[in-house]
């Protein structure tokens, strides 16, 4: 399913953002706590709630964020009504939980962190805490970075005897917790052009790998200084179509959503991009894994995104997820964040939340 987002909408839209806005939305903030299977330790995750009403228990949505930022992307900017987390809330009367994985916001630091793990265990310890509360199966949404592992869990990645892999028992297990899930941009195969960004961004990082030894935990505006300086590439224009976004909510993205990675996960995730194919830890396709995934699905791609190219999200990834229930919808002229920085672009998520939650 193709869907154009014509702009015809786009005052009918803003219209019904500000009427929603007269609804009081609280945002408090909570933890969910677990153990790390890796490194057998104790530690916490921040989460952010963003509902109408604290009293009576709604359908529980989780939201991931991606790589390099944190979970105020879906936040961004509620005083001029830039907030997916609160358009979504009210719109479909939603309970919503914004995780931080580990390393990212308030979370807790773990050493040596890889994507593996927040499949493994960040993603994990959330749905089992936030479903031991509310007694029912989650909806949850991941963006980039959180969409692939996102992907990973409900495909049911673990640990194995001398590695990491992907198990269908437990993908079976984990999705009966599971509703449904979205996919926000979030492309595993790599499969780049050998000029595109994303390729440049990645050699880049390999270069300047072997001075990194001294610090596991990347602030990620010192390392934006490294892409623009050495390879010419400002990352955070490879989030947006200029023409969607105001000046005032990129600035907005940059002071608000900013945050730290860790070296395992630039690594890996770097070594997929020029590999072409992003592996587990024990060196198990994730795409191939996305035929474990049975429950509802919905690909969210764009036209406009070096990030995640849409071309390849529909030719590539999505026909290898295995459920059959899937849609994908893909909005032309749209940046990898677009939809997070434009209030009148929110509603483009209406169908997917109309889907996921029936």
């Amino acid at each position: 399913m193709i869907y154009l987002g014509p702009k015809i909408f786009i005052l009918l839209n803003l219209l019904m953002v500000l009427s929603l806005g007269a609804t009081e939305v609280v945002r408090s903030q909570t933890k969910a706590c677990g153990i790390d299977s890796r490194l057998n330790r104790y530690y916490c995750l921040e989460l952010i709630k963003i509902a109408t009403d604290t009293k009576n228990q709604k359908q529980p949505l989780l939201l991931i964020p991606g790589l390099l930022q944190n979970g105020n992307i879906f936040d961004l900017d509620p005083d001029n009504n830039i907030s997916l987390a609160r358009y979504l809330a009210q719109k479909f009367n939603l309970d919503i939980y914004i995780m931080n994985p580990r390393t990212v916001g308030k979370s807790d630091y773990l050493p040596r962190t890889n994507l593996d793990d927040l499949a493994i265990d960040d993603i994990n310890i959330v749905v089992n805490s936030l479903y031991s509360i509310y007694q029912q199966k989650l909806v949850v949404i991941g963006h980039s970075q959180g969409a692939i592992t996102l992907g990973a869990y409900a495909s049911g990645l673990t640990r194995c005897e001398t590695h990491n892999c992907f198990n269908k028992k437990r993908a079976q297990f984990r999705q009966q917790k599971l509703k449904g899930l979205g996919f926000l941009a979030g492309y595993t195969k790599l499969e780049l052009e050998e000029n595109s960004p994303i390729r440049v961004a990645s050699k880049t990082y390999q270069f300047v790998r072997p001075t990194l030894f001294f610090n596991d935990k990347l602030p990620i505006k010192i390392l934006a200084k490294v892409f623009r300086s050495l390879g010419h590439v400002n990352i955070f224009d490879l989030v947006v179509n200029e023409d969607n976004v105001s000046d005032e909510a990129k600035v907005m993205l940059l002071k608000n959503t900013v945050d730290a990675t860790s070296v395992g996960i630039l690594d890996q995730f770097t070594q997929g991009v020029l590999a072409g194919e992003l592996m587990s830890i024990g060196f198990e396709s994730y795409t191939n894994a996305l035929e474990n995934i049975k429950v509802k699905v919905y690909q969210h791609a764009n036209g406009a995104d070096p990030v995640s190219p849409a071309e390849l999200i529909q030719n590539v990834s999505f026909p290898k997820i295995g459920s059959e229930q899937k849609i994908l919808e893909v909005f032309p002229i749209q940046g990898h964040e677009d939809v997070f920085l434009n209030p009148t672009l929110h509603f483009q998520l209406d169908y997917m939340l109309y889907f996921l939650t029936k």
